[in-house]
C-alpha cells in the first residue's frame, strides 16, 4: 500500500519522538513533540487546500430550508461545515473558529493548524454532488501558540469593506484589508488599573461585529466572576458588565442585544444540572426548552430568521476533551419551542452563519452612541468602563 506524504510525515515524526526518549528529558521532549506535531498539522492543512472538491458528507434532518434556503455555515472543532439540503458537508477539515461572508460571496474562515491562526478565503461552489469550496488561498496568518489564543469570531464590516477579527491572543479588535491581508488597525479596549494597555489574552476577547462604523465586542472574563460586552465609537470605549463568565457572540436584533451566556455559571464549573442559554433583550430567552433536554450543552453561535432561532450546542466538557467527533450540533427553535436537535459529526460549535453572511434578518438602523449605551445598560448590565483610549506606541506590532 502506497503511503501519502502526510502519512510518511506522521510516521517519521513518531519515529523521531521515540528516538528522543533516549536523548532528552521530559521537558525538552514535550517541546519537541509540540513543534513536530504542529508541523504535521500545518502540512496536512496545506495539502487539504489543494483538494477541496470532494468533501465528506453526512446525512442530517431536512429542516430550515425555508428560513435559510442557501444553508448555514457552522464552524466547529472538526472544521468548517455547511448544513444544507439534509446533509452536513465538511468544507474544511482543520479546526477553526470564525467565518464571514462578503457581499460578493467571498467566504473567509479561520483555521488553526499547528501554532498559527490562518484566515482562508475561498468561494462556495455547488455541483451535481453538492457544495464545496474552490479558489482557496491564505489571506493572512497570526502567531497563536496556544489553542485558546486563536483568532475567534470574525465578521464582515459593510461600512468599511474590511474584515473584523476578535484577536484573542492580543485582547484586541483587529481590522484587515480583505484583498491584501494587511493589518489596517488594531484597537485594544482594555487597560489595567495603572492605565497600561493589556495586550495579552487576559480578558479573552471572543466576539465582534460592526455597526455603521462602530465596533461591538464580547469578552469572556472580566472581574472576579463576570464577562463584559461593549462597543467602540471612534476611540471611546464603553463596556458593560454581565454576571456570569463565558459570554460569546454579539449582535443587534429586533430592537435588542443578543448574545450567548455559554455556561450560565459564575464559577465556570461543570454543573450537570445547568446548560448555557441565549440572552435576548436582557432575558434568558430559551432556558426552559434547553433545560428540559437530556444532554447538557454549552451555547455558542447563533443565526436568527423570523421566529426561528438556530443556536450552536457544544458538548459541555473540559477543554482537553473538546476534540471528539460527537456531542455537538444545532438547536432549532420556533419562538421558545425546541423543534429539532440536529446532531453533527463534531464536539464543539464555534459560530453559526447563514450563507448570505447575515446573522439576523432584523438588524436595526444606525444607532448613535447614546442609543447604544441605553440598549447595553438595559440588555447587558451597568456600564463599568467609559474612556477614550489613545494609541499606545509601546505595544509591539502584530506578527
Amino acid at each position: 500500500m502506497k503511503l501519502t506524504n502526510i502519512e510518511i510525515l506522521r510516521k517519521s515524526t513518531n519515529a523521531l519522538l521515540a528516538l528522543s526518549r533516549g536523548i532528552f528529558s521530559a521537558g525538552p521532549r514535550a517541546q519537541l513533540a509540540k513543534y513536530l506535531n504542529s508541523y504535521v498539522e500545518e502540512e496536512a492543512f496545506y495539502t487539504q487546500l489543494r483538494r477541496l472538491d470532494s468533501p465528506r458528507r453526512v446525512p442530517a434532518p431536512r429542516i430550515l430550508s425555508e428560513e435559510f434556503p442557501e444553508g448555514l455555515f457552522v464552524s466547529t472543532s472538526s472544521g468548517l461545515f455547511l448544513l444544507d439540503n439534509g446533509q452536513w458537508t465538511q468544507l474544511l477539515e482543520t479546526k477553526g473558529y470564525g467565518v464571514a461572508v462578503a457581499p460578493d460571496g467571498q467566504v473567509y474562515a479561520v483555521c488553526s493548524p499547528g501554532e498559527d491562526s490562518i484566515i482562508v478565503r475561498a468561494r462556495l461552489k455547488r455541483g451535481t454532488k453538492g457544495a464545496y469550496l474552490t479558489d482557496a488561498s491564505v489571506l493572512c496568518r497570526f502567531e497563536t501558540r496556544y489553542h485558546p489564543e486563536r483568532i475567534h469570531q470574525i465578521a464582515w464590516d459593510s461600512h468599511t469593506g474590511r474584515l473584523l477579527c476578535a484577536n484573542t491572543r492580543r485582547n484586541s479588535l483587529l481590522s484587515i484589508d480583505p484583498d491584501s491581508g494587511a493589518f489596517v488597525d488594531e484597537f485594544f479596549p482594555f487597560r489595567d488599573r495603572f492605565g497600561g494597555t493589556i495586550w495579552t489574552d487576559h480578558n479573552h476577547v471572543n466576539g465582534i461585529a460592526g455597526h455603521y462604523g462602530k465596533l461591538l465586542f464580547s469578552a469572556h472574563t472580566v472581574g472576579v466572576n463576570g464577562s463584559a460586552l461593549g462597543f467602540v465609537e471612534g476611540r471611546r470605549v464603553r463596556m458593560y458588565g454581565f454576571e456570569g463568565r463565558g459570554v460569546h457572540d454579539i449582535l443587534l436584533h429586533d430592537g435588542g442585544i443578543v448574545f450567548s451566556d455559554s455556561f450560565r455559571s459564575t464559577l465556570m464549573t461543570v454543573d450537570p444540572s445547568v446548560s448555557g442559554t441565549l440572552m435576548r433583550a436582557g432575558e434568558a430567552y430559551l432556558s426552559a426548552a434547553i433545560d428540559a433536554m437530556e444532554q447538557q450543552v454549552m451555547i455558542r453561535g447563533v443565526a436568527l430568521r423570523g421566529d426561528i432561532s438556530c443556536v450552536g450546542a457544544s458538548a459541555y466538557t473540559r477543554r482537553d476533551k473538546r476534540s471528539a467527533d460527537s456531542g455537538g450540533g444545532l438547536l432549532v427553535f420556533r419562538g421558545c419551542e425546541l423543534l429539532e436537535h440536529i446532531r453533527g459529526p463534531f464536539s464543539q460549535v464555534y459560530d453559526v452563519l447563514p450563507v448570505n453572511g447575515e446573522h439576523t434578518d432584523k438588524s436595526p438602523p444606525d444607532l448613535d452612541g447614546d442609543a447604544l449605551d441605553a440598549l447595553f445598560r438595559r440588555d447587558v448590565g451597568p456600564c463599568i468602563y467609559d474612556q477614550v483610549v489613545e494609541h499606545d506606541p509601546f505595544v509591539p506590532p502584530l506578527r
